[in-house]
């Protein structure tokens, strides 16, 4: 009835919103923004709409709007998240680092600034910004279920079953977490329990019924393989072979950094295991020489041993469920 006034426009972009109809949401945003001066809260909208819709760098200009309009912790936030979405992770984290610096309680940038971290490999400070975020809101799955992941990646697996068992306990229906709770405990050597969280996907994922069962499957045959292996007195061990010392500064340096174990071992190791990420399989200590005898002997699962000297090369180990 032409009818076509700023108000209008916003409502009929929130009820779009509502019913995740992005694409129409943002443009009636647009309409009523084109009409009359944009605000702070229409351009972090735009931004986020943007975002949904695919515009990622639509999304940064919005957000750069923002801050020339109003710069505060909002449209640094804002420009943060924009920038994370379009991977540019290093003016992420300058504006996600000045959004924290000047309003500190605000969750959302907190854990916007961990993840962006995590991306970068800056772990130790993603870490203190994870653990911030769960203090202000530590019933909050997603949060629970990326630390977890952050954990998982330092090699600290009972940590990581920890938060990923939270996230799942306060989201049941979060179902990338069930299955990376799943795999934590394979990584664990947990099998009854893995097997457990697969056979409750099963029941409920009905898109990827073959390959869940496929997995109940793998878990079973790994299961009776390992305690076939344990009552022989065998354990399971990745190793790298390194030739001088410098290379073994080098991959201890990696190793503490959250590097993996099997990527580390395919680059560096000379043994003939390195393309298979270090797997030498079951093996009985009893039948190698010291001092590598000793150093395996003495590892719990998923643990790392430090570099034994022996026959001119070193060797580091790490013992796997």
């Amino acid at each position: 009835q032409g009818v076509n006034d700023p108000w209008l426009n916003r409502l009929m972009a929130d009820i779009a919103a509502g019913k995740g109809l992005w694409q129409q949401s943002l443009g009636h945003l647009q309409e009523a923004m084109a009409h009359e001066n944009p605000s702070l809260q229409d351009y972090m909208t735009a931004s986020e709409l943007s975002i949904l819709v695919g515009d990622k760098a639509g999304a940064v200009a919005y957000c750069r709007r923002a801050v020339e309009l109003e710069p505060g912790p909002i449209s640094y936030g804002g420009l943060g998240e924009a920038y994370f979405a379009v991977e540019e992770m290093d003016s992420a984290l300058v504006y996600l680092r000045m959004a924290v610096e000047q309003a500190p309680n605000e969750s959302r940038n907190r854990f916007n600034l961990a993840n962006a971290l995590e991306v970068a490999g800056l772990f130790e400070e993603a870490e203190f910004h994870f653990q911030a975020f769960l203090a202000m809101e530590p019933n909050d799955p997603v949060g629970r279920f990326n630390y977890g992941i952050h954990l998982d990646k330092l090699g600290r697996s009972e940590e990581a079953l920890a938060e990923v068992t939270r996230a799942v306990e306060l989201n049941p229906n979060m179902l990338t977490a069930r299955v990376v709770q799943a795999q934590i405990l394979e990584e664990l050597g947990r099998w009854d329990e893995a097997l457990v969280v697969v056979v409750g996907l099963n029941e409920v994922d009905e898109a990827n019924t073959a390959e869940l069962a496929a997995w109940e499957d793998r878990i079973r045959a790994q299961g009776e393989v390992s305690q076939l292996a344990i009552s022989e007195g065998k354990i399971h061990l990745l190793h790298i072979i390194l030739g001088n010392a410098e290379l073994v500064g080098q991959v201890e340096a990696q190793l503490d950094a959250g590097a993996a174990f099997t990527s580390l071992a395919v680059q560096y190791s000379s043994g003939a295991a390195a393309s298979k990420g270090g797997d030498i399989g079951w093996v009985n200590p009893e039948e190698l020489l010291e001092p590598m005898r000793s150093a395996i002997m003495a590892l719990d699962i998923n643990e790392t041993s430090p570099p034994v000297e022996a026959g001119g090369l070193y060797h580091i180990f790490k013992r796997i469920p």
